[in-house]
């Protein structure tokens, strides 16, 4: 990374200042910040942002410790260090600011992937839940997204076994690489994906008792799913994409 890439990287760290969404708490909120303003300045064709995604993407699927090269590319900490001041909050201690760290790089590097080639303006795959508070909603979540990436009234069953595994993962390295995967078909299917709730979710898995929390949330969402009606041009694209996105993950 040069120089000039590096200072750019410093300054998106910490994003505009926005309005916090009121269904996310600090590490969701400077997740979610962060990936809009990348995503929007991507669709812009903005060179820096284009270049940040490029960088990131290669780090989709790994973990935070592995990547060093991607360090300076984070969010900074600062934006999310209230998240140990809450009330009934966790110690602040080595091992949560590492699951921070971790839950952080993996929703910047798969929102990355996800986002890869689409470029108009109605092709933003970070999209914000609209109902619902607490870990459990499930607008957007990944059981939602994944269900909404099937056909209509079908379970794929490959897919289905995929969010499965992402599930009922015993480690954040195991289910991030299945996350990886995931996302690759959702963006075959244009399907967005909230990314400041993907952060908090990862973030509980890595915690005490707080992978069982994640992957009811993601059933639900799953089970929740309402389909939304598509033009036959839609349908179209769409099953063009997914099969691209096959070919790729073979």
């Amino acid at each position: 990374m040069t120089l000039a890439q590096t200072e750019s990287a410093e300054k998106k760290k910490s994003p505009n200042q926005k309005k916090p969404r009121e269904d996310l708490g600090p590490l969701g909120n400077a997740v979610s910040d962060r990936v809009t303003d990348l995503m929007s300045g991507y669709i812009a064709d903005n060179s820096e942002d284009v270049a940040t995604l490029a960088q990131l993407r290669s780090g989709a699927g790994h973990t935070f410790g592995s990547c060093p090269r991607l360090w300076g590319m984070s969010v900074d900490p600062a934006q999310y260090e209230r998240l140990w001041e809450r009330p009934r909050a966790e110690e602040r201690t080595e091992k949560t600011e590492q699951a921070a760290e971790e839950a952080v790089h993996a929703a910047l590097t798969l929102f990355a992937l996800h986002q890869q080639s689409l470029k108009t303006a109605d092709q933003g795959m970070h999209i914000p839940s609209r109902f619902g508070r607490g870990i459990r909603r499930a607008e957007h979540n990944v059981g939602w997204a994944v269900r909404g990436a099937m056909p209509v009234g079908e379970i794929e069953a490959s897919l289905h076994n995929r969010l499965r595994r992402a599930a009922e993962a015993s480690s954040h390295t195991k289910r991030v690489s299945e996350l990886r995967q995931i996302v690759q078909r959702l963006r075959g299917a244009r399907q967005p994906l909230d990314y400041g709730l993907l952060a908090e979710h990862l973030y509980r898995a890595q915690r005490p008792r707080g992978a069982e929390t994640v992957k009811d949330a993601w059933g639900h969402g799953f089970a929740s799913f309402h389909q939304k009606k598509e033009t036959s041009a839609e349908k179209t694209d769409a099953e063009s994409a997914e099969g691209e996105a096959t070919a790729e993950e073979l």
